[in-house]
């Protein structure tokens, strides 16, 4: 469906159903030069239980209009006026890198739209190589390159697909070229410069799940682990033989990890 935000338009995808305002809502944010479709499989589980699923394509990305935000706090805002929006009443928040930064970010600063929250592939700070930048700001292939170098496993470069037919290594790499030029370097900017002092974390009173690539070597388990440590209601789930691509590499084991999630709140 798609909405109007700011006079812009923004692309939720909602497996083509109705959202009903009184059921619980999953709210799927996905990362840095990414979009909606990186949650298909999520979606479906979800809609055949009964619950409301949106994945948005954040401002820039996907089938959404506007230029991409290189603040995480904008896009917490932005995400906020959606909720609002749609007067959802049940909302568990999910978020996948850059995506993970903005769920921390907008359950501490809004926790009356966030009953759970779930970060995938999380760290803070989460600094993103300077040459890494270089490449992105100057639209350079390389960038891509780079990422699906460093973002999948050792064996999901070689196969090992859980969905038939898939090359999660290729269809990252596409769905990433589909980007819109500059998009990949604000989303980068973003995560960054996202630096909040360390009492925001004491500001999230909500169930949190963290969910981990075990060899993860963009977000690493180390960086998630004194965070785990800082929020209360909080619990870590480790994906072995997976990286930072943990919804291609492994969505068996995030969709049961995310199906816990959803009964203990």
């Amino acid at each position: 469906m798609k909405i109007t935000v700011d006079r812009q338009p923004v692309f939720i995808a909602t497996s083509g159903k109705d959202i009903d305002p009184d059921k619980r809502s999953w709210v799927f944010i996905h990362g840095s030069a990414m979009d909606h479709t990186i949650w298909a499989t999520f979606n479906r589980y979800f809609t055949s239980i009964g619950i409301n699923v949106l994945a948005i394509d954040l401002p820039g990305h996907g089938q959404s209009g506007g230029k991409p935000f290189n603040k995480i706090e904008d896009i917490s805002n932005w995400l906020a006026k959606i909720l609002k929006r749609l007067k959802l009443k049940q909302t568990i928040i999910a978020g996948h890198s850059m995506g993970a930064l903005i769920t921390y970010d907008f359950a501490a600063r809004y926790p009356q739209h966030c009953e759970a929250a779930v970060l995938l592939g999380f760290c803070l700070p989460m600094p993103v190589n300077q040459m890494l930048l270089d490449l992105s700001q100057a639209n350079d292939h390389r960038a891509f390159e780079m990422i699906v170098d460093f973002g999948y496993a050792a064996n999901s470069k070689i196969g090992a697909a859980q969905a038939p037919g898939l090359w999660m290594t290729e269809g990252g790499m596409r769905l990433m070229e589909q980007s819109k030029p500059g998009a990949l370097f604000h989303d980068f900017t973003a995560c960054n410069d996202y630096t909040p002092d360390d009492s925001l974390a004491e500001k999230i009173d909500c169930p949190v799940l963290f969910i981990a690539g075990q060899e993860d070597k963009m977000t690493p388990v180390r960086g998630m682990l004194p965070w785990v440590k800082k929020i209360q209601q909080s619990q870590l789930e480790v994906i072995p033989r997976c990286g930072h691509m943990m919804m291609m590499e492994k969505p068996n084991q995030v969709i049961k990890a995310l199906k816990r999630f959803n009964k203990m709140v």
